[in-house]
Formats: structure tokens, C-alpha cells, sequence
């Protein structure tokens, strides 16, 4: 497990800088890095947040928006046109919710390729 390859950290290493390097570790190791290399990589990257941000306070959002963001695009991909009750019962939403997503993402999909034609 990565927790092994951080271990060697000093007693004194910040925990949330420890905690990060275990996290990479293991996305490295998922994507089929060796043990021993995303060990190497995840503790210099948490050497790389340490100096880069020290003495500061950095806040880490939960995302709720980029996940929504997501799940939108998601729906938009699986629509054809008639499955809008389909959508609604696998993402627990409503039908009406599902009618706003889809309209939405396509009129933000058509303005981002059309641009500002004004």
C-alpha cells in the first residue's frame, strides 16, 4: 500500500502533506504506476506543495459545483431526445430538472462555439 513509501517521513512532516502524498500514491498506482515510482513521484509533488505554499492557508472547495458540471455534461451525452424520463429515474432527478439541464448545455454548448459573433 502507499501508506509503506510516505512511512519514511519524518515524524515532524505535516500530516496534510503526508495524507496528499498517500492520496497520489494510490491514484498513480490505479492508473498502473509501480509501487516505488508513484511512491517517488507523490512524495516530491507533496514537496512541491510544501515550498510552494508554505505559511499559507489554503482552502480546498468540495467541488459540488465541478461534480454538477459533470453530471450535466453526462446527461447531455446519454440524451436523444426521448429520454428524458429515462435520465430523470438514474440521476434522481425530475423530469422538468432534466428538461433545464439539456436546454442549458446546449445553448452554453452552441455559445461556446459560436462565440461572440456580435
Amino acid at each position: 500500500m502507499a501508506e509503506a513509501l510516505i512511512n519514511a517521513e519524518p515524524d515532524n512532516y505535516p500530516e496534510i502533506l503526508s495524507d496528499a502524498a498517500i492520496q497520489i500514491a494510490e491514484a498513480l498506482m490505479a492508473h498502473g504506476l509501480d509501487e516505488s515510482a508513484a511512491g517517488e513521484i507523490a512524495d516530491a509533488a507533496a514537496e512541491r506543495m510544501r515550498t510552494h505554499w508554505a505559511g499559507q492557508l489554503v482552502y480546498i472547495p468540495s467541488g459540488q459545483q465541478y461534480e454538477i458540471g459533470l453530471r450535466d455534461a453526462q446527461i447531455l451525452g446519454e440524451f436523444n431526445g426521448r429520454n428524458h424520463s429515462q435520465l430523470a429515474r438514474k440521476y434522481g432527478l425530475n423530469i422538468t430538472y432534466i428538461y433545464r439541464i439539456v436546454k442549458r448545455r446546449i445553448a452554453e454548448e452552441r455559445d461556446r462555439r459560436q462565440g461572440n459573433l456580435i
